[in-house]
């Protein structure tokens, strides 16, 4: 998945460079012709198969979901731009978690028998700590290189960050139908209805 992600990244970089228009599909197909040609096998790997499936949902689906949601600004004239803005952000979030799941599930219920129904509250709830913890815990790893008591300043007030992800998560999972696994047949049954309609 990182290399995936890098391999998209450096090419929507890349692209006004040499003048051309960024387009995630090729992107994505880019990151996967390059994992390829090191290891052809990759892609039988799980975490590949979920990996480009979960990116092609959101590739597909999210921006079309989030604007249904959100609808357009001139839709909100009487209510505060904050309002506005942080129901974009919940948005945003949930219309990515939600195109990921529809087109990984299938692989999901395949490697794992289960699958999560908290993913997209989960996400809403704690993808804003995971965005600033990651970027604040590069920012207290070259600190720390440098200046090991304020690295480990730093390092406490992440942890904060890291703690908060972990409550959340574990509260989530630990209520009732959190997740439903495959070995009822209604279950399956209930989620190619869901697919077909």
């Amino acid at each position: 998945a990182m290399v995936r992600a890098c391999v998209m990244q450096c090419l929507v970089l890349l692209a006004p460079l040499i003048d051309r228009e960024e387009d995630a599909p090729t992107s994505l197909g880019a990151a996967a012709l390059l994992l390829m040609l090191q290891n052809p096998c990759c892609i039988l790997g799980w975490g590949t198969q979920l990996s480009f499936s979960s990116m092609a949902g959101i590739i597909l689906l999210a921006e079309k979901l989030q604007r249904k949601m959100i609808g357009s600004r001139k839709a909100w004239p009487q209510r505060p731009k904050l309002l506005f803005y942080c129901w974009r952000t919940i948005a945003s979030s949930f219309s990515a978690t939600l195109s990921a799941t529809l087109v990984s599930l299938p692989l999901m219920m395949l490697y794992f028998g289960m699958f999560s129904l908290v993913s997209p509250v989960t996400n809403v709830l704690t993808g804003w700590a995971v965005t600033w913890t990651f970027r604040f815990s590069l920012l207290t790893g070259i600190v720390g290189t440098y200046l090991p008591g304020a690295g480990h300043l730093l390092g406490w007030v992440l942890a904060w960050g890291v703690r908060y992800i972990s409550a959340v998560a574990e509260l989530l999972a630990g209520l009732p139908f959190a997740a439903l696994y495959t070995d009822s047949a209604y279950v399956i049954i209930w989620v190619m209805a869901c697919y077909s309609i």
